[in-house]
């Protein structure tokens, strides 16, 4: 038992010895950086004027970077879309797509609004290109659907 304070001592100065030869080795990895990609959408709110209306999607990391070969999975939020969840892709050459939103089968996501309802959310999903494993997706922003203003039904 008389050794252990000196055992106990070169213990710690060996510890802080180990310590201060890795802090520097750890500081020299190198962290991957994932890009998180994210959509805007033009116009934020889509008004049916004429049953249907266009909006364009680009797809982008947070950077500003696009991001070609993207999908864009649009479903049901507080609106309806008729067919079920639409696929859609960014071109392999292009970071933007276009889409056709309304009430009849002429647009490609056929919306359905329930009586009184004059506006609704349609969910919009990001998902990175196939060959991509750096990028992981932030929050998609909804896409704001608004009917055409109408009296019909309200008093």
């Amino acid at each position: 038992m008389e050794g252990m304070p000196f055992r106990l001592v070169i213990a710690v100065a060996m510890g802080a010895a180990a310590v201060g030869l890795l802090v520097p080795m750890a500081a020299q990895v190198e962290q991957s950086e994932e890009a998180e990609i994210t959509a805007t959408i033009d116009p934020e709110k889509v008004v049916l004027d004429n049953e249907t209306a266009e909006l364009t999607i680009t797809v982008q990391t947070e950077a500003g970077e696009p991001v070609e070969g993207a999908s864009v999975v649009l479903s049901d939020g507080s609106l309806p879309i008729a067919d079920g969840p639409v696929k859609l892709e960014t071109g392999p050459e292009s970071n933007e797509l276009t889409a056709t939103v309304g009430t009849t089968k002429a647009a490609n996501v056929t919306v359905a609004f329930r009586e009184r309802q004059p506006r609704g959310s349609v969910d919009l999903r990001l998902r990175p290109p196939p060959e991509s494993d750096q990028m992981t997706v932030s929050t998609a922003p909804d896409i704001t659907v608004i009917e055409p203003e109408t009296t019909e039904g309200y008093s």
